[in-house]
């Protein structure tokens, strides 16, 4: 039993840890999108907004474009409306998943803790199946830590006007 386990144990952890990857990012393009698309691609995610004035809002939720006026929450829900001709960028943000490093870790650690089980096999069953755990249990926290210290990705420019902007503030 323990060695199915064993076997099927390593697939498992790398299917989690495929599917915890983001999608890959799009080419960003200087044409401006089709709105309805923006706004599939920004729903419920952070974005960074540049204005033509030069101003940079960053981290809001809840935008929403149209032809005519691109909104967003403010602070205590209120919503902060400009035209849509003075947004030259919209960025959304690349939010940073633990979880991946939770999944590379146990996927990093099945052949240390099988190992570590095995050397246990011979002596007390319960001792392997205790260090088992435990090393299960460590790994990912490990992986978390070295995931915490990874690049993030870089951000995704949805939406962007050609021309010249104003300058960044």
């Amino acid at each position: 039993m323990r060695r199915l386990v064993a076997l099927l144990l390593p697939p498992v952890i790398l299917a989690q840890a495929c599917a915890s990857g983001g999608p890959p990012l799009p080419a960003t393009s200087l044409d401006p999108a089709p709105l309805a698309a923006v706004n599939r691609a920004i729903e419920d995610q952070p974005v960074k907004i540049r204005l033509a004035s030069g101003e940079v809002v960053e981290d809001v939720e809840g935008v929403v474009m149209t032809a005519e006026s691109t909104s967003w929450l403010v602070n205590h829900g209120r919503v902060r409306t400009v035209p849509t001709a003075e947004v030259c960028q919209v960025i959304r943000q690349v939010r940073f998943r633990a979880g991946k490093g939770y999944a590379w870790g146990l996927l990093v650690c099945a052949p240390i803790a099988y190992g570590v089980a095995n050397g246990y096999q011979t002596r007390n069953p319960l001792g392997g199946l205790a260090s088992l755990l435990f090393t299960e249990m460590v790994c990912p926290l490990a992986g978390m830590f070295i995931a915490a210290g990874l690049k993030q990705p870089p951000d995704r420019v949805v939406y962007s006007v050609p021309g010249s902007c104003g300058p960044a503030r």
